[in-house]
């Protein structure tokens, strides 16, 4: 298996980089498209948290729809039911719609989600996981951070963009439905596992899984704003908006590297240990103003440490569960997620419309300390 694990991943691969475009042209197009109608910051950050509201429901409820229908049934249900989503959004910018269809969206991204990385888990073992996780978050980083550079080819109110995400939509399910890959075993029970017993298996995990759905929502969400706000334009836009992704691209195999021969949570630190410094620097540029390029960089490093949090907690729990648990203990997982990215936008960009748009970095700064210092406790006294 270790030889050829990359080569009997691909479908799921190319899958998740067709989604990962769909997903984030839809994170970067509502919120501005929103911002132009007249909605205040505060409206449209709750608008975009009901995405985490359809994340924690699809950790309660999507692996009865594996279970009902299989694991490419339901995925095939899932993307067309966001290709139909997507036409809606084209003919409306009404944002008590927007908010219900990002809730629907959450739903069916991360049932698709759940059902592609407990495939995964069943696929790879200890000895790779850390890997192959790295090079699955590489491709989802990859889509993600492509969607930017495709905004950038038309006007962001061009309703042709909605059809693009059909499209990419469409791109991922036909690979899937053609797929020779053996669906695993479906699991004997369709629900979650408990919080107790997912802190049992990981503490760290279990805290960095809900941290990273402070962080990352947020920050996909509302750096559209930030962006705004501060008139970038240009291929800056293009490079600042991705820079979750693209950042990602950059940490994601070293770290799953270094997860596989090292410490989890010694390298989790060290990556906080990024976070904090590159946020706080994007936050100095508030006060002394940095060239574009420098500030770039900050975003990526900054997106990169982001982007690697939720698969290292991943990984941390799949060490010290088995297989068969592979699909109950995900859900959870992207239960804690969701939940941390219901209250990270909402709290995010009620800072932002209190204070300035500045008060994201602000925010992602403190969820970074905290993660580090609970990380450090653990090591010293637990």
């Amino acid at each position: 298996m270790n030889t050829n694990i990359f080569v009997r991943i691909r479908p799921i691969l190319f899958t998740i980089f067709g989604f990962a475009i769909s997903h984030n042209l839809f994170f970067i197009m509502l919120p501005i498209r929103m911002k132009e109608t007249g909605y205040e910051t505060s409206n449209i950050g709750f608008a975009m948290s009901m995405f985490a509201v359809g994340t924690i429901c699809a950790g309660l409820f999507g692996s009865r729809a594996v279970l009902r229908a299989g694991y490419i049934r339901a995925f095939a249900s899932m993307a067309a039911t966001l290709s139909i989503i997507s036409v809606i959004h084209s003919y409306t910018s009404n944002i008590w719609l927007a908010g219900s269809l990002r809730m629907i969206a959450g739903f069916c991204y991360v049932t698709s989600f759940i059902t592609l990385e407990s495939w995964l888990n069943v696929l790879s073992d200890r000895s790779n996981r850390g890997r192959v996780y790295a090079t699955y978050q590489i491709c989802f980083a990859g889509g993600f951070g492509i969607a930017p550079f495709l905004l950038s080819m038309f006007r962001e109110s061009d309703p042709r963009l909605f059809g693009l995400i059909s499209v990419f939509l469409s791109f991922s399910l036909i690979i899937m439905s053609m797929s020779r890959l053996p669906a695993p075993e479906l699991p004997a029970k369709n629900t979650p596992l408990t919080l107790k017993r997912l802190w049992q298996y990981s503490s760290s995990g279990t805290m960095s899984c809900f941290c990273a759905g402070l962080i990352n929502t947020a920050s996909i969400s509302l750096i559209s704003l930030y962006a705004y706000d501060k008139e970038i334009s240009g291929i800056w836009l293009s490079l600042i908006l991705g820079s979750y992704q693209m950042g990602g691209l950059l940490t994601q195999f070293p770290t799953g590297w270094l997860a596989d021969r090292f410490d989890k949570h010694v390298i989790t630190s060290c990556l906080m240990i990024m976070g904090v410094i590159s946020n706080s620097l994007i936050v100095l540029d508030n006060f002394y103003s940095y060239p574009i390029e420098l500030l770039a960089i900050l975003f990526w490093i900054s997106g990169g440490v982001g982007a690697a949090l939720f698969p290292l907690a991943v990984t941390q729990v799949f060490d010290h569960i088995d297989s068969k648990e592979a699909m109950p203990a995900i859900s959870t997982m992207r239960i804690l997620s969701g939940t941390g990215g219901v209250i990270g936008p909402i709290v995010a960009s009620q800072l932002m419309n209190a204070f300035s748009a500045v008060w994201l970095y602000y925010y992602i700064t403190t969820i970074h300390v905290f993660v580090f210092a609970f990380l450090i406790f653990r090591k010293l006294f637990i």
